[in-house]
């Protein structure tokens, strides 16, 4: 039962990284590509929220990036676990991150039912975002002057 949960929340999570349509000049990131691109620090989970720091890796401004939070549950006895799962999952989106720079988010964590027969795991992994390329940069000159070194005497 839990693989096949699992595996709707990734297929939900798929689908929705691909039905995102970023600004013009921004593309979606491939998922193999995600960790170089933009990792958590500093996660802190308790009973009540979830936090730390989204940091951009890269040069580009990163739009629209969705956490995937999941509070997997894990049985007393493995090997005869119960015939449901409690565990819960939500997404949360970060709208942006500066390039090169982090941005601290906090959110209500999900309500898990009281328990005795288990434990529940919190992981948080970012499944999507779209990265926009940063303009070049270019010197302005000041009227009159040109880019050409002076001429020797």
């Amino acid at each position: 039962m839990r693989d096949l949960r699992t595996l709707l929340c990734l297929t939900v999570a798929a689908w929705l990284a691909h039905a995102a349509v970023g600004p013009a000049g921004a593309a979606t990131i491939d998922p193999s590509r995600m960790a170089s691109i933009a990792r958590i620090d500093d996660l802190r989970v308790d009973d009540r929220t979830v936090s730390g720091v989204l940091v951009n890796q890269t040069d580009d401004a990163l739009l629209n990036v969705r956490l995937f939070f999941e509070d997997r549950f894990l049985w007393t006895n493995e090997f005869r676990p119960g015939p449901d799962d409690p565990g819960v999952s939500a997404v949360f989106t970060v709208n942006t991150v500066p390039p090169r720079s982090s941005v601290p988010f906090h959110f209500d964590r999900p309500p898990r039912p009281e328990r005795t027969d288990g434990q529940f795991e919190p992981h948080l992994s970012v499944i999507d975002l779209v990265e926009q390329p940063t303009a070049p940069a270019t010197a302005a000159l000041p009227t009159g002057h040109t880019s050409a070194a002076p001429a020797e005497p």
